[in-house]
């Protein structure tokens, strides 16, 4: 641990130089060169949960997407 501490107080130069994606095609380029992932690099969310296959993405995104749905109908004006 120290060793990479120490790595970090003489590598860091206080800059961040990735700025954000804004097109699929950007996102391909940048992921171009990068190595793959590790077993550890998983999104986990607050509540624990790891997003490491497809099914628990899609189970994510059908989460998401039935809030979103949830929201429109709350505020619908023609209730």
């Amino acid at each position: 641990m120290q060793s990479l501490q120490k790595f970090a107080e003489h590598s860091y130069t206080g800059t961040v130089t990735m700025s954000a994606v804004k097109t699929v095609g950007e996102l391909a380029e940048r992921l171009r060169s990068a190595g793959p992932p590790s077993e550890d690099d998983v999104t986990i969310l607050l509540d624990g949960r790891r997003i490491d296959s497809k099914e628990a993405a899609e189970q994510l995104l059908a989460e998401v997407d039935a809030i979103r749905t949830s929201r429109v109908a709350l505020n619908d004006p023609n209730k």
